[in-house]
């Protein structure tokens, strides 16, 4: 018996194969297509919403505004205060007088105190001043500087003698304008805001005790 040998695929059987693997390829592709493009739209969504909160946040939202910082006058002490009468009516007058300064920064950002100047007057009189060096200050710091004045002519020195001999009660003032300067840090770098704070503050000192007897700053009074 003569053996059956099975015949080769035709060519018709094979150019169906040839185009069901093609078509699977392209579905596959397309279904790849269709995955990168569901990927991409995504992240386009995700990246417009950060910018849109970021946007929210840095123009809807203000930032607070800064805590103007404090800087007050803590202690006075009198190294010493001199006066000599001159005839009737003028009187020589020398004085050094230290002060020390408290400064405070309630700011998450540092603050940058300029050159200030302080000067100290009798009844309006200018009688000296003193300088206070620029300072860097991040949280409360301590500085301290001295009125000096040298043989200071008062014309009128009657108001003078009497507060100085008999009511052993000379009333100085003392005033002065510090510059300070907050840095802040953003995004695009730094910027500064100028907040100047004033110091106005009268001191009673004793002729003869050579000390303060008292010292008001605002509503602050400390007897001492």
């Amino acid at each position: 018996m003569t053996p059956v040998h099975p015949s080769p695929p035709s060519s018709h059987h094979q150019s169906a194969a040839a185009a069901a693997e093609a078509l699977h390829n392209y579905q596959k592709r397309r279904r790849g297509a269709i995955i990168f493009g569901l990927s991409c739209f995504v992240i386009i969504l995700i990246v417009l919403f950060i910018a849109l909160i970021i946007i929210y946040v840095r123009i809807l939202i203000p930032e607070p505004e800064p805590i103007k910082p404090r800087f007050e006058l803590e202690q006075v002490g009198v190294k010493y205060l001199n006066y000599s009468v001159n005839g009737s009516t003028t009187a020589s007058v020398s004085l050094a007088v230290r002060m020390l300064f408290m400064a405070e920064n309630d700011n998450d950002d540092s603050i940058e105190y300029g050159v200030s100047s302080f000067n100290i007057t009798y009844r309006g009189v200018p009688l000296g001043w003193a300088t206070l060096p620029a300072f860097c200050l991040d949280g409360v710091t301590r500085v301290q500087t001295t009125v000096t004045a040298d043989r200071v002519n008062l014309e009128d020195a009657a108001d003078f003698v009497r507060d100085a001999s008999l009511k052993d009660r000379v009333e100085l003032r003392i005033m002065g304008d510090v510059n300070a300067y907050i840095f802040i840090w953003t995004g695009s770098g730094t910027s500064t805001i100028n907040t100047p704070v004033s110091v106005d503050c009268v001191i009673a000192i004793s002729p003869r005790k050579q000390a303060l007897t008292s010292k008001l700053c605002g509503s602050d009074v400390l007897k001492v």
